[in-house]
């Protein structure tokens, strides 16, 4: 299943409080960098259906802005 689909089905609050709890390093700021990176792959390298990779790429590209703006 993919991230995007989980973060649809228990919120993404959830999913990261979840990764807390298995990873006490676990940083959102760090989350926000690497997801923001998923627009420098081709669609033939995100593991998805070509037609899915553009909405996956906008899904993580607006959660990095939601991450980063959610920081102090």
């Amino acid at each position: 299943m993919r991230f995007n689909v989980l973060a649809h089905r228990f919120g993404k609050a959830t999913l990261l409080d979840e990764a807390g709890l298995i990873d006490p390093g676990f940083d959102t700021r760090v989350l926000g960098q690497m997801v923001s990176t998923l627009g420098r792959f081709r669609d033939d390298e995100i593991p998805v259906d070509a037609e899915e990779a553009d909405e996956l790429r906008r899904f993580f590209a607006a959660w990095a802005t939601e991450l980063v703006l959610d920081q102090p």
